[in-house]
């Protein structure tokens, strides 16, 4: 069998799969979810609400977190909120961080915050209790 009536069917339906089509714009729209009932909100920089300290102590506003930094690269900053991460022998445990909504918690737990700019932060969101 001779392989041209097939190139000949290839050929003549080219033009036809170039062809553009036109969709529809498509509009997507949303309501943000209720916060839970226990969070705080700070808004601002670290650096520009609380002059130029540490996150730490920004943390400390907001009831419930504490905040223990010992100024050692080694173990950096370990927040508790409520008791959860108050056990992690270093850096944060237990405490999902999430930035723009992408986690930045790795999967076994644990969070750097050392990657955090702190003047890049517009705010903080912090949820305790069973609805975190």
């Amino acid at each position: 069998m001779k392989p041209w009536p097939a190139w000949l069917l290839i050929c003549c339906s080219a033009p036809i799969a170039a062809q553009t089509l036109q969709l529809d714009p498509l509009i997507v729209s949303g309501e943000a979810e209720p916060a839970a009932a226990s969070s705080t909100q700070l808004d601002g920089t670290p650096a520009a609400t609380s002059d130029g300290l540490s996150l730490d102590a920004w943390l400390q506003q907001v009831p419930g977190v504490f905040a223990q930094n010992r100024y050692n690269l080694a173990q950096g900053l370990r927040p508790s909120i409520r008791g959860f991460g108050a056990r992690a022998a270093f850096g944060v445990r237990g405490i999902q961080v999430l930035v723009d909504g992408v986690p930045l918690t790795l999967p076994d737990g644990q969070t750097e915050l050392d990657v955090l700019d702190l003047e890049a932060i517009e705010r903080v969101d912090v949820s305790r209790g069973p609805a975190a």
